[in-house]
């Protein structure tokens, strides 16, 4: 990611210490710095995570067309 590197560290060794989904979804939310990250950062990967969710998407839909 090209970010803020300070911002950058200390996100990183955040989510490098959770080991559950939830995790992450609580940094995400009550972490202040975490959402100044995600509001400055998320809209330039905005492309690259609608086409990983529409991926998805489409192999849930694969797989579950075989039930």
């Amino acid at each position: 990611m090209n970010m803020d590197q300070e911002l950058e560290a200390l996100i990183s060794d955040k989510f490098s210490k959770s080991v559950h989904q939830c995790q992450f979804c609580n940094i995400l939310h009550n972490d202040s710095k975490a959402k100044v990250a995600l509001t400055k950062y998320l809209p330039l990967f905005k492309e690259q995570i609608e086409e990983v969710f529409n991926d998805k998407l489409e192999l849930i839909e694969f797989t579950q067309s075989y039930k």
